[in-house]
This record gives C-alpha cells, structure tokens and sequence, in this order.
C-alpha cells in the first residue's frame, strides 16, 4: 500500500479540522469526474473511498501530531499515476497544512 506523509507545525486537533474540509472540497472540485466519495473518521484516521473512471480508490490519513499520513489503495490499471497521485497529494497537504 503506498503511502505519503506530509509533516506539519499544528496542534492535532487543527490538523484534523483542516483535513475533515479536504473531502466536501473535493466532491466540489472533481464533481464531474469521481463519484461515490465516502468517508469516516475512527478517532484522527479518515478512512475514505470513490470511483474515478470506474476505479476505485481506498485510504486513510492518519492525522498525527507532526505530520498526516495518507495510505491507499490503487488498483493495477491506475498504478502508472502513482507518481502523479502522490505528488498531487503532497501538493494539496502541504498547502492545507502550511
């Protein structure tokens, strides 16, 4: 499962509530292009999913006190974006985070 860790310099809890307005900007921003967004926390992990193109993705961030820790699933047809979907994330957390 690959995984991308973006350190931050917040409290926990404001670490946390940044990361909770990720998924409903998200929804907005990809509307057209990924369906069925799920999400659930358990504690500070956001355990969340949707479909892009008949895919699905899976994941989590662990929202942590130094840093988030995002783990997910991609499936074999969406492997060779890899490198763009972990960039994309360091990208999008390291803004949200700063």
């Amino acid at each position: 499962m690959p995984n991308v860790t973006v350190p931050h310099h917040l409290d926990q809890e404001e670490a946390k509530r940044r990361v909770s307005g990720l998924v409903p900007s998200l929804k907005t921003e990809f509307a057209g292009m990924v369906r069925d967004f799920t999400e659930r926390w358990e504690g500070n992990v956001l355990h969340f999913g949707f479909k892009a193109s008949g895919l699905s993705v899976t994941g989590s961030a662990d929202v942590q006190p130094d840093a988030v820790s995002v783990d997910y699933n991609l499936p074999l047809l969406a492997r060779p974006l890899k490198g763009q979907f972990e960039s994309g994330i360091r990208d999008r957390l390291g803004k949200l985070l700063a």
